[in-house]
């Protein structure tokens, strides 16, 4: 139950601020401290409100309900004698005189009265039958089959005593008094148009009352030193300090706060004068650094260049990768550079997407990359390291630098000793089987010599297909 819109916050403080209509179109009140404060105070007010009229209805409702019972039983006492004398002298007349009376009470819509043998008996109105269902009887019966209608019922029984002469209280009769729960509600009501007219009230006046004190005592000062505040900037850190707020009446806190930022202001002053000197020299250590740490980078022999996830290089590339590539390959693609055919861009435009992904290791990955090339009878290898940046709390992949090194050197090395490597090998294995290969040899001048005989024996027609199986053993 939201008595107070935001809107209506709105509208009621703009009235109070009407010198500050022109900013409140730049900055929503409805995101001022005051404004947020007074709607959590009026909030917690009109719960409270709320929680508090519907236990007020419920007992009202309660006590009406008391009320009511209480005046059947009371209808009850004032009839007894007239049920109790037409029941006992049998008096139909009478009976049916005394139930209409009573039905004609604004509380009673029904009255069921009988004699405990069944022989004499009166209903109008609303009554029940021993099965629970409702009827209405003026002429004639009518079954009632409203589920809501039957709900709103309620009933009291009582017994009809006769006193005899003796003095003493025998029951000849019982009667039943049907009321409707109509009565409470329409009793209740105008009890609960009081209440709520008296909460809106009373809340409409706190919240005015609110509006108020707080203009007064937080929303000006605190509007006074806001406004002041968003002036300051580094270049007037050196100008008077803030004095907006001249009495500790409009509150301590805020006197408090005005203290803090002064002290703040000047605080701030020195630290940006040492900053300012401080990056001044910063800015020449780190110009000398870069040149220290690009004048290790080309003494190492080594070529780096950094690209992107598109594969373009960006700038910066060492002297020793324009060697290697024989041109600038800045803001030129990764597959330009290299040369690559059309199968081999797609397989490397590819390996960019899978790297970039970080489904995979990346150093997984980095094996799936070109491992070298060779350029004017240069043999160049080629590493990849990753580069990453911070991104919502996690290492994301940025560049990657790819390390190109001369290797034709240790390449021709290779060969060498590989060659030589085979020729060692191939010695070991005779000498660990002469025989063998003395048979070889044997075999092999054997072949040689049916081949020779082969041509001087058949110089009209040669058979191949012998000479062939000879020279496959």
């Amino acid at each position: 139950m939201e008595i107070i819109s935001t809107r209506g916050c709105e509208f009621i403080l703009c009235s109070f601020y009407p010198e500050k209509r022109g900013e409140m179109k730049q900055i929503k009140i409805r995101n001022s401290l005051s404004t947020i404060v007074l709607k959590s105070v009026l909030s917690i007010y009109i719960l409270v409100t709320f929680i508090t009229m519907v236990i007020q209805l419920f007992m009202e409702y309660k006590s009406i309900e008391k009320n009511i019972y209480q005046d059947l039983k009371a209808q009850v006492e004032v009839f007894q004698e007239s049920l109790s004398e037409s029941l006992w002298e049998f008096n139909d007349i009478l009976l049916e005189s005394t139930v209409k009376g009573i039905y004609k009470i604004p509380i009673i819509e029904g009255v069921k009265v009988s004699s405990l043998s069944g022989s004499l008996s009166k209903k109008i109105g609303v009554w029940k039958n021993q099965k629970g269902e409702y009827f209405f009887k003026k002429k004639d019966n009518k079954k009632i089959t409203d589920k809501t209608t039957i709900s709103n019922y309620f009933s009291i029984n009582f017994k009809i005593y006769h006193k005899n002469e003796k003095g003493s209280m025998s029951p000849i009769g019982e009667g039943v008094f049907y009321s409707n729960k109509v009565f409470i509600t329409k009793k209740i009501w105008l009890s609960f148009i009081v209440i709520f007219i008296s909460a809106v009230i009373k809340t409409m006046t706190l919240f005015i009352l609110f509006v108020w004190a707080f203009k007064k005592f937080l929303g000006d000062p605190l509007g006074k030193l806001t406004s002041t505040i968003s002036k300051i900037n580094l270049s007037n850190l050196d100008k008077d300090p803030i004095n907006v707020i001249y009495s500790e009446k409009e509150g301590q806190e805020l006197s408090i706060l005005q203290e803090a930022f002064n002290t703040m202001k000047t605080d701030i002053k020195t630290s940006h004068d040492s900053l300012k000197n401080y990056s001044t020299s910063l800015e020449e250590l780190v110009q000398n650094r870069t040149k220290d740490v690009k004048n290790l980078l080309e003494n190492l022999g080594q070529g780096f260049m950094v690209f992107d996830k598109h594969g373009i290089i960006q700038p910066g590339c060492s002297k020793a990768a324009i060697n290697f590539f024989d041109k600038d390959p800045t803001l030129k693609t990764f597959s330009n550079i290299m040369n690559f055919d059309l199968d081999q861009e797609q397989s490397f435009d590819s390996w960019l997407r899978n790297v970039w992904k970080e489904k995979i290791p990346f150093k997984e990955l980095s094996h799936l990359a070109p491992r070298s090339f060779e350029i004017n009878n240069s043999f160049i290898e080629l590493e990849y390291r990753p580069i990453y940046k911070e991104q919502s709390s996690k290492k994301v992949l940025d560049k990657v630098i790819c390390i190109s090194s001369d290797k034709t050197q240790e390449k021709e090395l290779q060969e060498v000793a590989k060659n030589e490597r085979a020729q060692v090998e191939m010695v070991l294995k005779i000498l660990k089987d002469k025989n063998g290969f003395k048979n070889m040899i044997g075999e092999v001048k054997k072949n040689i010599k049916n081949i020779q005989n082969e041509f001087l024996e058949s110089q009209e027609k040669i058979n191949l297909k012998n000479i062939f199986r000879i020279m496959h053993t």
